[in-house]
């Protein structure tokens, strides 16, 4: 009788660390070539496997960083288990995310000449996730750590194609104003929480964006909020847990929040009653892009996409129009505002002459003189 009752719970164990085992997730590594340099990533999936459309954060490191430091650092694998997403990891050249939101070479945020191009890394990245594991590419996520948050809110500007929502933690925004203010005045409502602690300065970090407790204009949650709603200096606050504060710029169409924790400074949050990593994920599964083209690098995915006039990319350079109207005129601008050459549009074809990577607007208007802005992005 004791054998058999001993042979059982053996059996019951067995069954049980295999059953567990399934629910723990996977960790791996991974690479993909952008710009011709092996670029490298870590990343962790709930299950066995990775399954497909799953939902993806993408995680990114402080200065002097590593993706897998990021990675032990947060408790983003164990939200991945419980919420079914897969965290995704990347690693900067050397520590160093080429962070400054503008479209030449090097970082003038730091002042470093690194000519790595980070934006079009992590966009290779996300078309190698598809293409690899068919991903959702309509729940794709972005967050950080100080540099990783600058990182985050550069792809708020250049990245919003392929991104749906961005949480920068304990980080600022950094950029070249008449491109970031071009890209944002064409860009959709971007949804933005942004965590920091208000104890945190320049001196040992980065300063924390209220630094007067005060509702006035405060960089760069009203430069969004701005965009979003058009309200640049108010904020209605709403305490989450003894000294966890949010306090919403902007609620609709995309809010806009800056969630404050008292007495932090310059660390990855960890206070009590409060999960940064629940929280951020919780907000971002409340977004999604409306993308209906492949994960190829060649697609231009238009969050603001209608059936009336849409572009999409041909190969680099060109592009094609699809619109239910003739479009009688037709305009291409970079960033700055200046008017750029193209060919000829026929058969709803066009190329861009002599263009240089980067993001260029579109101007359309058709017989019924409607006019069409959109975004497109030259690889």
């Amino acid at each position: 009788m004791k054998k058999h009752f001993l042979h059982r719970i053996i059996i019951i164990t067995i069954s049980m660390l295999l059953y567990s085992s399934s629910l723990f997730g996977i960790d791996g590594k991974g690479s993909v070539m952008s710009n011709s340099v092996n670029r490298t990533f870590n990343y962790h999936a709930p299950g066995s496997n990775v399954a497909p459309n799953l939902p993806v954060v993408i995680i990114m490191h402080g200065d002097g960083g590593t993706g897998a430091g990021i990675k032990a650092g947060t408790g983003f694998d164990a939200v991945s288990d419980a919420k079914n997403f897969l965290a995704v990891y990347p690693d900067a050249i050397n520590g160093d995310w080429n962070r400054y939101a503008d479209d030449v070479p090097g970082d003038a945020c730091t002042g470093s000449d690194n000519p790595n191009d980070d934006v079009k890394f992590i966009s290779d990245l996300i078309d190698y996730l598809c293409s690899t594991y068919q991903i959702n590419i309509n729940k794709v996520y972005a967050t950080g750590h100080s540099a990783g948050g600058f990182m985050a809110y550069n792809l708020a500007i250049q990245l919003t194609n392929k991104i749906a929502a961005f949480a920068p933690v304990s980080a600022t925004l950094c950029g070249d104003d008449k491109f970031m203010g071009a890209a944002l005045a064409v860009n959709p409502p971007i949804p933005i929480y942004h965590i920091h602690g208000d104890a945190d300065r320049d001196s040992n970090g980065v300063d924390y964006p209220d630094k007067d407790l005060t509702a006035n204009y405060e960089w760069p949650l009203s430069f969004f909020s701005a965009a979003n709603c058009k309200q640049d200096s108010y904020y209605a606050s709403t305490q989450i847990v003894g000294g966890v504060i949010q306090h919403t710029y902007c609620s609709a169409p995309k809010p806009i929040y800056l969630v404050q924790i008292k007495g932090m400074g310059h660390v990855w949050p960890n206070f009590a009653g409060y999960n940064a990593e629940e929280a951020i994920v919780s907000f971002f599964l409340s977004f999604s892009l409306q993308l209906t083209s492949s994960c190829s690098t060649n697609s231009i995915a238009d969050q603001n996409q209608s059936e009336i006039f849409s572009i999409k990319s041909i190969s680099s350079g060109q592009f094609e129009i699809s619109s239910s109207e003739s479009i009688n005129n037709l305009k291409v601008f970079d960033v700055l505002g200046n008017e750029i050459a193209f060919s000829s549009l026929q058969n709803n074809l066009f190329q861009l002459q002599n263009a240089v990577p980067g993001i260029y607007i579109i101007k359309a208007t058709n017989d019924a003189k409607d006019v069409f802005v959109k975004k497109i992005i030259v690889q």
